[in-house]
């Protein structure tokens, strides 16, 4: 996959983890504040959350930084073949010998 999209979907994983968070919590603190929902029931609702929430999180979190890590290595790795490119244009030395 390409850094780039790793990224994205590193972004909509963690976008979609916190909507979700939110939403449920706000479901949680309308049906605590109704009445309909004891201290306890509320307590058991924010850990099935943390439950369905932080995985999507943590693998939001781990692609957006890996895609991060990996567009610099792409970077790097483009600098050095241009760099390359020039010291062979040049007639300098012959990449074979540079791979050695």
């Amino acid at each position: 996959m390409h850094p780039r999209r790793l990224i994205t979907v590193g972004q909509v994983l963690v976008s979609i983890s916190l909507l979700l968070g939110m939403a449920f919590m706000g479901f949680l603190v309308a049906q605590r504040q109704a009445g309909e929902l004891t201290v306890g029931g509320f307590w058991v609702g924010v850990f099935l959350m943390a439950l369905v929430v932080s995985p999507l999180l943590g693998v939001g979190v781990y692609a957006w930084r890996r895609g991060v890590i990996e567009t610099k290595e792409v970077e790097r790795m483009e600098r050095q073949r241009r760099l390359l490119g020039a010291i062979q244009a040049h007639g300098k030395i012959a990449l074979a010998e540079l791979a050695i």
